[in-house]
């Protein structure tokens, strides 16, 4: 079996529109009987064998499995947003809350790890520049921008994670033909593959630096559980947003940083706007301010 490009399998759907290869342009005489009927009753009215084209149509392109394209932007806005809810939510509950507490050396490693995201430059320099809450609540900051870069990363610039190079589930072995090994991934994209898939991207995500420094000491077991399985969920969510994104909008997404946002914040807008951590009276101050952290990568 030959193995398929992604345009090529998205191309399918829109193919069951065209005509089947039977059809043919209408005679004179349908024409005019069409012109003679729809002078009668208006355009409104459809004739019955137009409508049967219209629904043979409609049922080759589910045929084709274009159910599964229909798409809602405002949708995939929302899966977005969901994983930007739990995401703070899981911060306050199990990570630290200030980088004061670390070393000199790691507080420098997690600035160096968010590049593009965050102005690189000392702590010392960096801390007065935060607005107040994000001052006394920085790990939550910087812990938050961690977990989306890595969705970011592990998922939506790495589509194909889940894919172990075999032919079938049951494959001891790698297979080495080219062709059948996509088939098997594109077949394999929305089976629950990714399901057990993801308990191996949290335990990844606790265990790496810098983001493993700012997790709270001392927990729990029952609480050591209830983090791992709700960091699957997030993941969860991340991996429905992801594939949404793929089939929805033809897999390319593009996050903005710092330099992508111009630097400077010039208002609320479709590309950004200010965390919560950013409170004040009067927010309209904070417009023609420079960017300073970013931390929440958009999804465009």
């Amino acid at each position: 079996m030959n193995a398929e490009s992604r345009t090529a399998l998205k191309r399918k759907p829109l193919e069951a529109l065209e005509p089947p290869p039977q059809a043919q342009s209408p005679t004179s005489e349908q024409i005019q009987s069409e012109h003679e009927f729809t002078t009668k009753y208006g355009t409104d009215v459809v004739h019955r064998l137009y409508f049967k084209e219209l629904m043979d149509g409609a049922t080759r392109l589910l045929k084709q499995g274009a159910i599964n394209w229909l798409h809602d932007v405002k949708k995939l806005r929302t899966f977005y947003m969901e994983i930007s809810t739990f995401i703070p939510s899981w911060s306050m509950d199990y990570l630290i809350v200030n980088l004061d507490v670390l070393s000199e050396d790691r507080i420098h490693a997690i600035i160096a790890s968010v590049d593009g995201f965050c102005v690189q430059t000392d702590w010392e320099t960096l801390l007065p520049m935060l607005p107040s809450t994000v001052r006394v609540n920085s790990a939550h900051a910087f812990g938050e921008l961690l977990m989306h870069l890595a969705i970011k990363e592990r998922l939506f610039e790495s589509p194909f994670w889940y894919l172990d190079g075999k032919r079938r589930a049951s494959d001891p072995g790698e297979d080495p033909t080219f062709a059948e090994k996509m088939n098997y991934l594109f077949e394999r994209t929305y089976e629950k593959r990714h399901e057990a898939a993801l308990p191996a991207l949290a335990d990844s995500l606790l265990a790496s630096e810098p983001f493993c420094w700012l997790l709270k000491e001392d927990l729990m077991p029952d609480k050591i559980e209830t983090r791992h399985a709700e960091l699957i969920d997030v993941f969860r969510k991340a991996v429905r947003t992801m594939i949404s994104c793929e089939t929805w909008t033809n897999g390319i997404p593009v996050f903005r940083g710092i330099e992508e946002l111009g630097g400077i914040f010039r208002g609320k807008s479709d590309f950004i706007t200010l965390h919560l951590y950013t409170y004040r009276p009067r927010r309209d101050l904070y417009i023609n301010q420079a960017i300073i952290v970013v931390a929440r990568r958009g999804l465009v």
